[in-house]
């Protein structure tokens, strides 16, 4: 700032010509100018030229003040001028901002008159890289042998005051699976991955602002647990009038489980707090006086890091669960040796863990849906003479699993129309076993002799196959 003052009285200072209010407060500054009183009379100060009752601390000019090297000019109360200097460029990047002028200089931007401070190119150019000390994962496996998560911390250390980048990847060059790292400690210049880190082995880079780059040794994060503890194996005893002793296993292969760790509820309760009993070798118990068969009961297991599993259980000893297809379709293909015949593959599961089941068919019904209609069909005995509009119908294995639907007989479907059918077995599931069957048919032969292609008619029926599933063994 260069400023000139020529009339007489004028408070002259180079941040502020007077501070009369005492509330004001002037502290942490530099001027970088100039002032010149051509009047006798001013008051003149390189920061205030009539400091008033306000307050200046560590303050810093540069230049000519009216001859006279004054902080703060007349009219300033005693100890308010704490702390201001005559200081030139260098000076004051040190002494007012704590600066190493080795590293920083001060230039004067022309179009503002003030300092600025920028890095020193020389030092960019021929600066030291920065100093990677201790890199470990953290916590250290020493202090825990497995954690849900683990961060790498490196000590950085640089001759500038700020480093432009610390970051960690897998390899060596810094450009595979690279994370980034954040000042954790300053006192201490700990830098901390932001994220937790798979297990694997990293190295940690730092690079200056002036490109100089340092690279660590590799360092090994292991010992990582983030999978929860399985449930299984889950035996329901009935013990009498006391009701129902539920026994079952956890597993957990790496930071284990206690079963202090291990509770139970019925879905009805509102929150866990029922403990169980160890039973040794990874198997656990309770006893419950709520019907299994019904009441669903529920296991929840904390491994020692934290990750938790739950289980839903039900008594399936005498319960049967099985999926099977919704919808029925086949299809006959008219020809001049008799019709072809189509259907798909359908699929027969028993879910139950425990339970063998057995599969029947118990019904067959016309649901007379084209009944009487031009283009309807209907089902016959086998041995019939057929009609153009009549078929036999029978069901038949496909492909089974082992322990399941092995050595069914193809057996014809009649629809009950005098309300007897003979329940037709398909087979016996074993547990987790699905069995597979299919239609057949016999239809009738169409003589193109006889009659033209284009008569062939198109035929549909809707029937409605019951089955039935018992436990069996």
């Amino acid at each position: 700032m260069q400023t000139t003052k020529t009339g007489a009285a004028q408070n002259l200072g180079g941040i502020v010509g007077i501070a009369a209010n005492g509330y004001v407060q002037v502290h942490d500054t530099y001027n970088a100018g100039m002032l010149k009183a051509a009047a006798a009379g001013n008051f003149v100060g390189g920061i205030a030229g009539n400091g008033g009752s306000a307050t200046f601390t560590n303050n810093g000019w540069d230049g000519d003040v009216g001859g006279a090297s004054y902080g703060v000019g007349a009219g300033n109360a005693a100890g308010t001028d704490s702390g201001a200097q005559k200081l030139g460029k260098a000076d004051m990047l040190g002494q007012l901002f704590g600066l190493d002028a080795g590293i920083y200089t001060a230039i004067t931007a022309p179009e503002a008159d003030y300092p600025q401070v920028t890095r020193n190119p020389e030092e960019m150019r021929e600066g030291t890289p920065p100093v990677i000390g201790s890199v470990s994962e953290y916590p250290a496996q020493a202090d825990t042998a497995w954690a849900q998560e683990r961060t790498l911390r490196a000590e950085v250390t640089d001759s500038w005051p700020l480093l432009g980048r610390v970051w960690c990847s897998t390899d060596e060059a810094g450009r595979e699976n690279t994370c980034e790292m954040q000042l954790n400690d300053a006192a201490a210049h700990v830098y901390e991955s932001v994220h937790g880190m798979a297990e694997g082995t990293y190295y940690v880079h730092a690079e200056s602002f002036g490109g100089q780059r340092a690279d660590s040794s590799a360092v090994a994060v292991g010992g990582i647990d983030t999978a929860a503890p399985l449930v299984s194996n889950v035996l329901f005893t009935d013990t009498g009038a006391s009701g129902t002793k539920v026994t079952f296993e956890v597993t957990d292969t790496q930071s284990g489980v206690t079963a202090a760790n291990i509770v139970w509820k019925t879905e009805a309760d509102a929150g866990y707090g029922r403990g169980v009993t160890d039973e040794g070798n990874g198997k656990y118990s309770f006893e419950t006086a709520d019907d299994p068969n019904t009441a669903v009961h529920m296991i929840r297991a904390t491994d020692n890091v934290g990750n938790t599993s739950e289980k839903r259980v039900l008594d399936e000893g005498n319960v049967l669960n099985v999926s099977v297809p919704v919808k029925l379709m086949f299809a006959v293909l008219p020809n001049t040796f008799g019709g072809g015949f189509l259907a798909p593959d359908y699929t027969v599961k028993n879910n139950s863990a425990f339970v063998k089941t057995k599969a029947i068919v118990t019904g067959m019904e016309d649901t007379a849906q084209y009944s009487g209609a031009e283009n309807g069909f209907s089902l016959v005995a086998p041995g019939s003479r057929l009609a153009a509009d009549e078929m036999v119908l029978y069901v038949k294995e496909a492909s089974a699993d082992a322990g399941a639907f092995t050595g069914m007989e193809k057996s014809a479907l009649v629809p009950n129309r005098q309300g007897t059918f003979t329940p037709i077995l398909l087979g016996v599931m074993d547990s987790k076993a699905q069995g597979k069957f299919t239609f057949a048919g016999d239809t009738p032969n169409y003589n193109i002799f006889s009659i033209p292609w284009t008569d062939i008619p198109t035929l549909r029926a809707g029937f409605s196959m019951t089955l039935k599933f018992e436990q069996s063994g």
